[in-house]
């Protein structure tokens, strides 16, 4: 009852009033800035909608812009789909033609496709080449024998050795031309694949063999002058190459296939080994070649060593064919050792090392290898 009495008082009611002034005359000095804050407010507002407003036509512009270029590349596009659409028709038009033309042209090869690529063409054309090698073994050994003829008869410069007699050439134009018949129809028959098929390197070869022959046949018709007669020799050299052909139908044989695919292998290592062996050879070489150019610089006329050792050891290529038939059996070894036991017994010593270094290590290996 204090209390509210107390509250009652006039002290408290004049108190109240100033507090009540006070706080009115506040909120009048505080409208001002509420009212400053509200329009900055509105303002604001309307900055903001009329940025969207610009921000949105540029959008819509943007918008329109693209779909227009759109529009022109799908057009561009549907141009170049349908030109390219022509340009495969065309292509596929002359696909089927081409296809068709070629059925047509096949039509009366199929039968003799399989015949070309057959077991019996092909073993009829290995035993023509095993003819041919044996008729050019007789002729060669023919045209030897007329050389040593005119050699004793003292008939130079009338060639014997080019001139056979008739069935000889008779002969050598039937083969020519049945190896010549042989590429025709081949050419014919596999077309393109005899380019660019699995066997064109073996094709390329027979190619070149049957042109050599045209050059030959052609050779001896102009006659044997002095012109053309080196060429003439060299062309029927080459005609020995007709039997490397052979190594085309080892398939025909299993054993000999077998045989010729271990050896074609074994080519990278056989190269290497002989490649080890000529370094060592020639290492020796110069050793024997260096000890033996100063012994025959100093040597006294009529030295009994001196042309033996020209016969040895006359050349750095002299000297390395001397120590590969030491080794390899050409000549005997004691042939060579005792000329350099003449020069200094270290030569000797050498030369016997480079016996056990060539038979007892590099050969075993090589034959360890293959």
């Amino acid at each position: 009852g204090d209390k509210y009495g107390a509250c009652d008082s006039p002290r408290s009611q004049v108190d109240l009033k100033s507090v009540l002034s006070d706080e009115s005359q506040s909120g009048l000095d505080v409208l001002p800035v509420v009212q400053k804050r509200s329009t900055n407010r509105h303002a604001l507002r309307k900055s903001w909608l009329s940025n969207s407003i610009c921000l949105s036509e540029h959008l819509a512009q943007d918008n329109e812009e693209m779909a227009r270029k759109i529009h022109m590349a799908y057009e561009s596009a549907a141009k170049k789909m349908n030109q390219k659409t022509k340009l495969m028709l065309i292509r596929d038009r002359l696909g089927r033609a081409s296809q068709q033309t070629y059925k047509a042209n096949r039509v009366g090869c199929v039968q003799f496709d399989g015949l070309v690529e057959g077991y019996r063409f092909q073993s009829m054309v290995a035993s023509i080449i095993i003819l041919n090698a044996v008729f050019i073994g007789i002729t060669s050994d023919m045209a030897m024998q007329r050389a040593v003829s005119s050699f004793a008869n003292q008939n130079a410069g009338t060639h014997a050795d080019v001139q056979g007699p008739l069935w000889s050439v008779v002969c050598d134009f039937i083969f020519n031309f049945v190896f010549i018949a042989e590429l025709v129809l081949r050419i014919v028959i596999l077309d393109t694949r005899f380019f660019l098929g699995a066997d064109w390197k073996w094709n390329l070869f027979d190619s070149c063999l049957v042109l050599l022959s045209i050059v030959e046949m052609m050779l001896s018709g102009v006659g044997y002058t002095t012109n053309f007669m080196r060429v003439l020799r060299v062309v029927r050299v080459t005609r020995s190459l007709r039997m490397i052909r052979l190594v085309r139908f080892t398939h025909l044989v299993r054993k000999l296939r077998l045989m010729t695919v271990a050896i074609v292998n074994c080519g990278m290592m056989l190269m290497w080994a002989v490649l080890v062996l000529l370094i060592v050879i020639f290492l020796f070489s110069v050793v024997f070649l260096n000890a033996l150019s100063q012994y025959i610089a100093d040597a006294p006329v009529g030295n009994e060593y001196v042309d033996d050792m020209l016969v040895f050891f006359s050349s750095l290529l002299m000297t390395m064919v001397t120590l590969f038939m030491a080794v390899a059996g050409g000549i005997d070894w004691w042939d060579v050792m005792r000329l350099l036991l003449e020069v200094s017994p270290g030569y000797a010593v050498v030369f016997m090392l480079f016996v056990i270094i060539t038979v007892l290590a590099v050969l075993n290996v090589i034959n360890a290898i293959f």
